[in-house]
């Protein structure tokens, strides 16, 4: 009977020795390689303990700043949060800062600061939420410098912006009331029909207030 050929085995043994000869052909630039790899992650790993030592830093800053709103120092309060946002840009602390400054330029009368530090925000943000505040603040400055029409559209674009459906009824019933004081009637009922259909927090509001655009005055006799 006639043997059957055994199948050739896979060359594991050869295999590897190709590869460990083509290391130590090529060792200079594995040593690179390797350098290199490490040279990458100990990078990453300093951006990321840079970028936690600058959001604390950021942190205590903010801190003191609204130590120094609360004893009533609003100038230095002021200078600090300046320097704040001009330094830690990007950062949590920064952004509230961003807020909590735009608050004193408005106490002053000065919404056009407040307004583009908050629109500067807005448009530089990552986050849903913070871009859609600083939008709601936009639209409060507008509002105290009596341009109620700018107003009422960045308080729309805030509600589209925003992801909280409670939130997002809010700033439609300060976009309509601000249609109202623009003397833009059409705009201001069709939100509050609007909030009316959605059945939220702002329906109650939103049918006195349709009440009030569309009655029609009683005839004289």
């Amino acid at each position: 009977m006639t043997k059957t050929a055994n199948p050739p085995r896979p060359q594991i043994r050869g295999r590897a020795d190709t590869f460990f000869l083509w290391i130590q052909t090529h060792m200079r630039q594995v040593a690179i390689a390797g350098v290199v790899l490490v040279a990458l992650g100990l990078g990453v790993w300093l951006w990321r303990q840079s970028r936690v030592a600058r959001e604390r830093n950021a942190s205590i800053d903010l801190l003191n700043a609204a130590q120094t709103i609360q004893s009533g120092n609003m100038a230095l309060a002021q200078s600090d949060l300046e320097k704040l946002v001009a330094r830690y840009e990007g950062t949590n602390a920064a952004a509230q800062a961003a807020f909590e400054l735009a608050n004193i330029y408005y106490g002053q009368g000065q919404y056009d600061r407040g307004i583009a530090l908050l629109q500067q925000l807005a448009e530089s943000s990552d986050d849903p939420l913070v871009k859609a505040m600083a939008e709601d603040g936009v639209a409060s400055g507008y509002e105290g410098g009596g341009r109620f029409a700018d107003a009422a559209g960045h308080y729309r674009r805030a509600a589209e912006l925003t992801r909280l459906e409670d939130e997002r009824d809010i700033y439609l019933a300060s976009a309509a009331r601000a249609y109202q004081a623009a003397g833009n009637k059409t705009e201001a009922v069709a939100i509050w029909r609007q909030l009316i259909d959605s059945e939220g927090t702002q329906s109650a509001e939103a049918r006195v207030r349709l009440g009030e655009l569309t009655a029609e005055p009683a005839k004289q006799g």
